[in-house]
């Protein structure tokens, strides 16, 4: 169910609202009273009612017009992503209760780029055009012409210095890796139920730049056969390290605490996987001849 306002209150919102009712930046004021206009909540929740018949008034309970419209607002003003927007509200009681959340549950990154792609250009013109109208209602400009200044409009591109130009490199070349990282983990998910692979585990607190996609196998001999039927099927399969303890020189001047059981069964059972930028066109058919091997 889609409503236009968040109809059920949480027991912590009037806790939140008189903590920071102070707190509040000056343009949130005048932002808040703007987006009390019903005519623009009706516009988001008739775009969003579309993806579902009946689903304003059937279904369970769905992120409100309100919040949605506020929390799309604070992005643009903070020029946020909707991983950064989403971490925000969570962790800032003056935007839970700017976004009108208040102590309820905020919607993950996810979920919002999702409502503002529905949204969609011409929706948010509407909203751009109901803007003038209550400047207009309020006497705050007549609405009669929009001049820009192209010098001072505010755009995503940066100065092009070496250091920007390389962080952007590695932004881009990182998300590439992430992607092909995740696809590898979803397609494997399968075998991995199946017991006769285990994936790679990256605890929800923790994050990674894809710098490899492995498999753990049962055994050495079961990683060896493994690796040759990737060969077969013309895949590179490889293990990853041979444990210090264990190596000549590791052997010759160092020393250890236990018997490095974990590492060394570990060291025999990995299979790293073909991760190189160029392979996004091939992974599905790299997939397919892994899970080939693996059956």
């Amino acid at each position: 169910m889609i409503a236009t306002r968040r109809l059920q209150q949480h027991f912590a919102d009037g806790l939140i609202a008189e903590a920071v009712e102070d707190l509040w930046e000056p343009w949130m004021h005048y932002a808040d009273t703007a987006l009390e206009d019903d005519a623009l909540l009706l516009i988001i929740q008739e775009e969003l009612a579309k993806r579902c018949k009946k689903s304003k008034t059937r279904g369970r309970k769905a992120t409100s017009a309100e919040v949605v419209l506020r929390m799309l607002l604070l992005k643009h003003v903070r020029d946020w992503s909707y991983e950064t927007l989403s971490r925000e509200v969570r962790a800032n009681l003056v935007y839970r209760d700017f976004t009108r959340i208040g102590g309820g549950k905020v919607p993950d990154d996810r979920t919002m780029g999702n409502l503002a792609r529905q949204l969609g250009p011409e929706v948010i013109e509407k909203l751009h055009r109901r803007v003038v109208e209550i400047a207009q209602e309020k006497q705050i400009a007549t609405g009669r012409k929009l001049r820009v200044d192209t010098t001072v409009v505010e755009t995503d591109v940066h100065y092009p210095t070496d250091s920007t130009l390389l962080g952007d490199g590695v932004r881009v070349l990182t998300r590439r890796r992430l992607d092909m990282w995740s696809t590898y983990h979803q397609w494997f998910e399968s075998i991995e139920k199946s017991g006769k692979v285990r994936r790679p585990i990256v605890p929800r607190e923790c994050g990674h730049n894809a710098h490899m996609y492995y498999l753990l196998l049962p055994d050495l001999a079961a990683r060896t056969e493994f690796i040759a039927r990737l060969d077969e099927r013309g895949v590179q399969g490889v293990f990853h390290y041979v444990p210090l303890h264990s190596s000549p020189l590791g052997q010759q001047v160092g020393r250890t605490h236990g018997d490095m059981s974990n590492t060394s069964s570990l060291s025999e059972r990995l299979v790293r996987l073909p991760l190189w930028l160029g392979l996004e066109s091939e992974q599905v058919q790299v997939i397919q001849r892994v899970i080939e091997a693996v059956s």
